[in-house]
Parts: C-alpha cells; sequence; structure tokens
C-alpha cells in the first residue's frame, strides 16, 4: 500500500478523543509507566500516538501549527502555553 492510500484511511475521519495512553497501551510499545503520552483516537479506533524517534524507544510529544502561525506542544493530557510569532 502507498502512501497516499495509506493516508485515504484517515481523512475524513472524526478525532473522538485526546487523552493520555492508559497503561496497557504504555506496554504494548515497551514504555514505562511513567512515561506519560498523548493518544489521539479516531472514529474508527486508530489511535495515533508520538515517539521520541522512528525506533519508539519512549512517547514523543506533538507540535502542532495553528491558522494563525501560533505554536504549541501537546504532551500528555495537557497543552502547554501557546505562543504566537511576533
Amino acid at each position: 500500500m502507498s502512501e497516499k492510500d495509506f493516508a485515504k484511511e484517515f481523512v475524513g475521519q472524526k478525532i473522538v478523543a485526546v487523552r493520555p495512553m492508559n497503561g496497557a497501551e504504555l506496554e504494548s510499545e515497551g514504555w514505562r509507566p511513567e512515561e506519560l503520552c498523548t493518544c489521539v483516537v479516531l472514529e474508527d479506533g486508530t489511535k495515533f500516538y508520538p515517539s521520541c524517534d522512528s525506533e519508539g524507544n519512549h512517547p514523543g510529544v506533538f507540535f502542532l501549527t495553528d491558522p494563525n502561525g501560533g505554536q504549541f506542544g501537546l504532551q500528555f493530557s495537557t497543552v502547554s502555553t501557546k505562543s504566537t510569532p511576533a
């Protein structure tokens, strides 16, 4: 399956939850319970969560940019302070 075909699986789906990963999810990745990580859940049950690297060694952080150029990081179950470019 190509990347383009793979992406079609997600386009148009609704995000139904943004939450911390639970213990079973962390364990399935080999991560420790104290390594909290944000999980984005789509309506079909697909879950997105960041890793610190391509090998999945530890949880990571989502970085987002809003339409006005403001940037913020989404980590754990909270959102950090939003910053707007000068």
